[in-house]
Parts: structure tokens; sequence; C-alpha cells
């Protein structure tokens, strides 16, 4: 008989229990059964009922008490005493960690994830300006995570409001699908860079020129069809002959093939890299991977609330000590150890911030569909996730369908090895400390069998070039869990490390897209820092010191 749940956090702040505690309540018949299990500060009740009718006319109950009780003001920075519900969708299949409540974070800040698109707002207050921040981030590239910083999309992600705020445009360049095979773009007139200098459309097109060579990947996937990409990223074209400049404000980008979805691919963050000095921040300095930046006074959705910010991306073997001198008032962790040590070391003057989820994959090149099914049954992402990767997180089936993913086909039993001719090759960005500790694991399995492979670890660019022409047998990707509801971040993947492959049940089916797992990341950070709307751009400091 099918079970349907109900899964009940409540993190109590008053108390807290060293044991885990576990029963459950056998009640009479025709009620539903309870597990309670209580871990740390937080106690779970998970309800199960017998068919839907029950399951339903439960809610329908808990909504109007919902409804109806007198809560207090509802706020999305430092919560000190509250209940988290969670309620899983009836199609939804419970997973096993699901039944386990995992160690709450302590004086938990945002339970939810750092949501880095537009949304309504709940803050009750309109956060100070002032101050400077500086932010270690565990990557060494600017990533769709760190761009919302430094670059603009079409629409702003974040909007800083300001009491003295009047209507007034905030959209950086109006997109328009002139013709099948045209794009034009307009930019806003207001359009100003962090050194106040009007941007035109001729700065716009000598940055993309750069930035595609510097990033072929992204720049793929932002202009796919346009005419005279694929020589750019060859080499073999020094501008894209396909983007033209019409006047001082205008842009008009020609395709070699009529795209449906080309607006879509032009919403990223990229589309203003942060050499136009667009961005919420704009760079005031690079020294070897620390970015200096100051906050944008002619941003258009607003002057962000910091001053300045300083990134470091990557490269400290020891974060914790650096936070200890103060050299950073937030870092990144994603190791269980490192959240483990932050929450019982550290939470005296800092706090623990749930950040946001990154979805792990591993993308086949290989051209036979045997040799790419037969890697594909070497791996278990469960095994890997649980006893080498050692973070928070949880295995997936698909990246961009949280219920109806099709299950990669795993064949039982282990299959004959099929002929490998020339080596096969794990690349891996190596800015990146997870994808190395992955693609290491994947070169032990594979040659455990006495097979031939090698490891090629390439930083930023190189690996964008790897994965602009597949040039590659195995490659170990992540994406940002906004993948899910974000039409451009699912053209983003299949551009970069599909081959276009936009059904992603076929490229499973194919053996070409492995889904691994979900890692949470988190921000360890100074007491008197919050972030406005969840958003890690809109990071400011409070009152307290």
């Amino acid at each position: 008989m099918k079970k349907h749940t109900f899964l009940v956090l409540i993190p109590c702040i008053l108390f807290s229990c060293a044991r885990q505690v576990l029963k459950e309540k056998e009640l009479p018949e025709g009620k539903q059964k309870i597990l309670v299990r209580s871990h740390g500060d937080t106690t779970s009740y998970l309800f199960e009922f017998r068919d839907t009718v029950q399951r339903r006319d439960f809610l329908d109950t808990f909504e109007v008490f919902v409804q109806e009780y007198p809560f207090g003001t509802i706020r999305t920075d430092t919560i000190d005493n509250y209940v988290r519900i969670s309620v899983r969708s009836e199609e939804k299949k419970p997973r096993a960690e699901d039944t386990v409540a995992l160690s709450p974070v302590q004086q938990a800040i945002f339970e939810e994830s750092l949501i880095e698109t537009a949304q309504d707002t709940i803050d009750t207050i309109v956060p100070p300006a002032g101050g400077s921040a500086s932010l270690y981030y565990h990557r060494s590239t600017i990533d769709p995570h760190i761009i919302t910083l430094l670059g603009a999309s079409p629409s702003p992600a974040i909007h800083y409001a300001r009491p003295e705020d009047t209507a007034r445009s905030v959209q950086t360049v109006a997109i328009q699908q002139a013709a099948p095979n045209r794009i034009r773009l307009t930019l806003n007139p207001a359009l100003k860079n962090g050194k106040s200098e009007q941007v035109s459309a001729f700065d716009i097109v000598d940055a993309w020129n750069t930035f595609i060579k510097m990033r072929p990947a992204e720049g793929k996937a932002l202009f796919r069809y346009v005419k005279g990409i694929p020589g750019l990223i060859r080499g073999e074209e020094a501008i894209v002959p396909g983007i033209q400049t019409l006047d001082d404000r205008s842009i008009m980008i020609h395709l070699s093939q009529p795209d449906s979805t080309a607006t879509d691919r032009l919403t990223c963050p990229f589309l203003f890299p942060p050499a136009l000095k667009c961005g919420p921040y704009y760079l005031t300095g690079t020294r070897n991977n620390i970015l200096s930046s100051a906050a944008n006074m002619h941003y258009l959705a607003g002057r962000p609330y910091l001053d300045n910010i300083s990134i470091r991306l990557g490269g400290d073997t020891n974060p914790f000590l650096g936070y200890s001198m103060r050299h950073y008032d937030i870092i990144t962790l994603y190791k269980s150890k490192d959240i483990a040590y932050a929450r019982s070391k550290l939470l005296d003057n800092s706090k623990l911030v749930r950040g946001w989820d990154d979805l792990y994959f591993i993308a086949l090149a290989h051209e036979s569909e045997e040799v790419r099914k037969f890697l594909v049954s070497l791996i278990d992402p469960e095994k890997i996730l649980r006893n080498f990767v050692q973070a928070e997180g949880h295995v997936i089936h698909a990246l961009e369908d949280t219920v109806s993913g099709a299950e990669t086909p795993s064949p039982s039993g282990l299959p004959r090895a099929p002929f490998i001719g020339s080596p096969l090759s794990i690349v891996f960005n190596s800015g990146d400390p997870l994808s190395l500790r992955l693609a290491e694991k994947l070169l032990a399995d594979i040659t455990h069998l006495g097979l031939p492979c090698r490891l090629d670890g390439r930083d930023g660019t190189d690996y964008e070039k790897a994965m602009a022409v597949s040039d590659y047998s195995l490659a170990v990707g992540w994406v940002p869990e906004r993948i899910r509801e974000n039409d451009g971040e699912k053209l983003r993947a299949a551009a970069i490390w599909f081959n276009d492959i936009l059904n992603e049940q076929q490229r499973i089916a194919e053996y070409r897209e492995l889904p691994l797992f979900s890692i949470t990341h988190y921000l360890l950070c100074k007491k008197n820092i919050d972030f406005y709307q969840n958003s890690l751009a809109g990071a400011y400091h409070t009152a307290e010191e």
C-alpha cells in the first residue's frame, strides 16, 4: 500500500539533547502513525497516513490552524525562536535522508537557500549602507554564484531598497527577437558603470569578444548559433562577425540558424561580464587571486549596501586560520567536518548560514555508447558521497527535475569491459576542490580494472576550452540548483556539457549524463553581517558589532 507522509521539523532553541531519541507512537485504528526523532535541538515528526484522503484532511486542518494562529512579524534575517515545517509533495518518493533529522544550524539564520533571482521580499527593514567585508570563496574561478556580485543580467537579481527610491526602469538592456535569425539589444540610456562612465554598445561588444576568448564555454552558452562564435573559440576569428553595433545604444545579433531559445540564453549575469563594471560591485583591482571591488553607485537596481567587498578565490589551505585572524568576514564551507567544526567551535562571535546547493554530475563524451554505458556502471554516487566526498548533501537522479527524473540505468553486476584503444581522459576544473576529489575517485575505480586512464586537471580557461569542443572522455561538472526552475541555466548546461541535447532524459538514457548528488554550501560569517533578501549580493552590516 502506498504510504503518504508529512514531515515536521521543530528546532527548539531553549534546550538541546546530545543523544538522538527515536520512538514510534502507536495510535488507535484509523489514526495516523507518528515517528518522533530528536537530535540536538531539533525534533522531527513524521506522520504516516493510510491513504491520500486522510493526508489531505490533515493538511486542510493544519492550513486553517496556520491562517488563524496569531504569529508575530515574519522576517528573513536572524530568527532565534522559530518552527520550520516541511511538507513533502504527494508525488515525491521519500528518500532515506528525508527521515533523518540532520544536525541543525546553531543560531539558525536562513533555513532556506540563498535566492539569487528576483523575488518578493518580506523584509521589514531597509538595511543600512556602509562598511566593507572580505569573502573567502573555495573555488578559484568566477562562477554562477560570484558573478551575481560582479556581473549584470538584463533584469537585476536583487533590488536594493531605499526609502527615497522612485519608480524607474532597472533593466540594463531590452532584448527583442527582431526576426527568426536576428536579436536586437537596446541599452538603457541610464546605464553607467561603477566609474560613472556611460556604457556604449561598442564597449559591450568589445567586452564580449574578450570574454568569449577567456571563457569559451560560457561564451558558447550565451551566444549559441551566433555567426562566427565557433571560429572565435578556435582562434580563427579576431571578432565575432555575427555581432554588430547599430549605434551607440543598439546591438544586432545574427544567428546562423533560427533559435527560439536565444533570448533565454542571454538572461545570465555573464551577459555583462566583470570587465564592464556594471554589476552591483565593480572591480577596482586584482592581485593574484584576490579581487577588490567597490559598490556601484550607478547600479540600476540601487546602490548595494556594502561600500567594498574583497573576494579571495581559492588557494587558502586553512581558511579557518584566516577567519580567526579577521582576514575574512565570510568563508564558504561544504565539507562535513568543516561544518561540524564551525558549529561546535566558532559560533560565539559568528553564525552559520545555509547558503545554496550545487548539483554535481559526470558528463560523458566518448563516441562509443558501449564505453559510456560501462563507465556509468562503475560509478556509485551514494558510496562516493558517503565514503569519499563526505559533504552534506543527497544523491540525485536528475539535474532539472526533482520528481520525475529518470533514474540512470544501472545493469546488474559488472558488465564486461569493452575494448578501449587510447587512454580515457577525465577532465575537471582544477579550481574546484570537490571536482578534484571526484576525478581522483573516478581514476582509481577505472584503473583498478586495468583500463588506461589519465587525469586532466585544467584551470578555468583551459577547462572551458575542453568543454566547448567536447575534448574529454569523462568530465566532472556542477550547476547551481536554480537550474530546476531557470530555463537559461538549462540551456547553459546543455550547451557546455551535453552537445546541445536539451532533453535530459535522453542524455541519461544515452549515458551522456550521470547525475551524482546535491552538495549544500554554508557561509560562516561574523555576527554583524546579514544578507538582504537572502542574497549573497545583499550582504550588509547590522548595528551589532
